[in-house]
C-alpha cells in the first residue's frame, strides 16, 4: 500500500470512529397546547413523557385541512433554559412563514419530527387527520445542530385571524443512562 492509501485509510478509519464513538439524544418531555383557546380549529396535541418508564404518549392533530392557497403561517420561537430562565435564541428562531412552503422547503426540524413521531405529508395538501404520538427519543450518531441542554419551542399558527400556539420542551445530549428529565423550567404562556 502507498502512502496515499494509507493517508486515505487512516482517514476513512478517524472518520468512522467519530461518527461512532458517541450517540447523541433528544428526549421531548412536553408537548402541547400553551394558549387560552378553549376551542381548537387549526391544531392540538397532547403529550406526555414518564421520567419513570423513559416513554412518551399522546397525540397530535391536525383538525382543518391544509391547502397551499389557505395561507396558514407559522411561527418558531425557540428558547434555552439559562440559569433557571427562558430566553429566546433569535437566531434560532423563524421569522413569519406560510406553513405549506415550510414543509416542502425546511431540511431540519420537519424531518425531525416526522422520524419522531408525527408522519406528516412533505407538501400541502394535508389532510385533517390525528397522529398517535409513542416515541420520546430520537438518537443520532451525529451531533445535533441545538447545543446540549434544555429547549422550548413555541410554535405560532395562524390562519385569518385565528391565532394557536403548540409548545414543546425537549433536551439534547449525549446518550441518558438514566431516564431523568433535565428540564426543570414549567413549560407555561410567559415563554
Amino acid at each position: 500500500m502507498n502512502l496515499m492509501g494509507v493517508k486515505q485509510y487512516i482517514s476513512i478509519a478517524l472518520l468512522y470512529f467519530t461518527m461512532t464513538a458517541d450517540m447523541y439524544e433528544i428526549i421531548v418531555e412536553q408537548f402541547k397546547i400553551c394558549d387560552k383557546n378553549s376551542t381548537r380549529k387549526l391544531i392540538d396535541a397532547k403529550y406526555n413523557y414518564s421520567a419513570a418508564t423513559g416513554v412518551g404518549r399522546g397525540y397530535y392533530e391536525i383538525v382543518m385541512p391544509f391547502q397551499d392557497e389557505d395561507n396558514m403561517m407559522l411561527t418558531m420561537d425557540v428558547f434555552k433554559d439559562t440559569n433557571g430562565t427562558w430566553v429566546r435564541d433569535p437566531d434560532l428562531s423563524s421569522q413569519r412563514m406560510n406553513f405549506c412552503l415550510l414543509l416542502a422547503s425546511d431540511m431540519l426540524l420537519c424531518p425531525l419530527f416526522r422520524k419522531m413521531f408525527m408522519r406528516i405529508d412533505e407538501q400541502c395538501p394535508i389532510s385533517k387527520t390525528r397522529f398517535a404520538i409513542s416515541g420520546s427519543k430520537f438518537a443520532t450518531k451525529y451531533r445535533p445542530l441545538l447545543p446540549f441542554g434544555c429547549w422550548k419551542i413555541v410554535s405560532t399558527q395562524q390562519h385569518d385571524d385565528h391565532i394557536e400556539n403548540l409548545c414543546m420542551i425537549f433536551h439534547s445530549g449525549t446518550s441518558f443512562s438514566l431516564n431523568h428529565p433535565t428540564c426543570s423550567l414549567p413549560l407555561d404562556n410567559s415563554h
